[in-house]
């Protein structure tokens, strides 16, 4: 089998054998974590709401189609904080008696369905690291072969197969660690802009 297409398909097994194992201690923690912000797999409420009244992390939001619609457009990437902060005004000033009750259910779903875009952009951090270690340790063995080879010309031809083997490695490993620290840019996005509207809503509690 020629070096060009064996080595593709052992940094797909490897890779496979790595996130099969990302499911038990990785899942707790990750190694070499890129971004500025902790490591977490999600949000906690706690972190920002500390103020009454208490909530019920159930999804019981979902039953109130207004306090749904406005959660989803609210949290929606396409749409800017602003926006949904608009969303969340206009809520409260047709809510009546009810105003208080239907705010902290946007709150709660806020972030029951941030965590969910945070957890997804955490599982493709994890992966775009392990991607990197694994086209790492290809580029390492590329360099050791490299580096066992003789002067003989079917070295000489092995040994062109290995350097192009290598720099694809790793050119791919460079543009993993990209795509890494681009998704801990979108986290720290993804909680600020939480936070925004969290404080949006709290305020908005509060009658005129």
């Amino acid at each position: 089998m020629a070096w060009n297409n064996a080595v593709p398909g052992l940094i797909l097994a490897a890779l496979a054998a790595f996130s099969a194992a990302a499911t038990g201690a990785w899942a707790r923690t990750i190694e070499n974590w890129p971004c500025r912000i902790p490591y977490a797999e999600e949000i906690p409420a706690a972190a920002i709401w500390q103020s009454p009244p208490a909530l019920r992390l159930d999804g019981s939001w979902r039953d109130d189609e207004a306090v749904r619609t406005v959660v989803r457009y609210a949290v929606d990437p396409e749409n800017r904080p602003e926006r949904g902060m608009e969303a969340i005004s206009a809520l409260a000033r047709t809510a009546g008696a009810g105003r208080e009750e239907a705010l902290v259910k946007v709150f709660t779903g806020l972030v029951e369905e941030t965590n969910g875009f945070h957890r997804i952009i955490v599982t493709g951090i994890r992966n775009f690291i392990l991607r990197a270690k694994i086209l790492a340790e290809a580029v390492d063995a590329n360099d050791a072969e490299i580096k066992a080879l003789t002067g003989s010309q079917t070295d000489k031809a092995r040994r062109r197969a290995i350097k192009e083997a290598r720099f694809w490695n790793f050119r791919n490993m460079d543009d993993a660690e990209e795509e890494a620290e681009f998704l801990c840019r979108r986290l720290g996005y993804l909680e600020k802009k939480l936070r925004r509207l969290a404080e949006h809503t709290r305020a908005e509690m509060k009658w005129d």
